[in-house]
């Protein structure tokens, strides 16, 4: 994947990391996976999968479209239930 643009979610989800002060290994113990996949989401090595996305929005309280770049608002969706 060198040389092709990064999703806006490698940016966002660092972006929440930065913002809480939390490392590749902390994200990676809240949501159930070792850092590697962690660190492979963020330089886009790998794609994340639909329910890893949705653990991270919740970890965050944010919407998973703003994770995806569908609005720019990170203001999470109370009414939205992640089930």
């Amino acid at each position: 994947m060198d040389g092709v643009k990064k999703p806006t979610y490698c940016y966002r989800i660092g972006a929440e990391m930065n913002k809480h002060n939390e490392s590749q290994e902390q994200l990676a113990a809240a949501i159930g996976v070792n850092r590697d996949r962690v660190n492979n989401w963020l330089n886009n090595r790998s794609k994340i999968d639909a329910d890893n996305l949705v653990k991270i929005a919740k970890y965050y309280d944010v919407p998973t479209d703003y994770l995806l770049g569908l609005r720019d608002d990170p203001a999470s969706d109370k009414d939205l239930q992640y089930d």
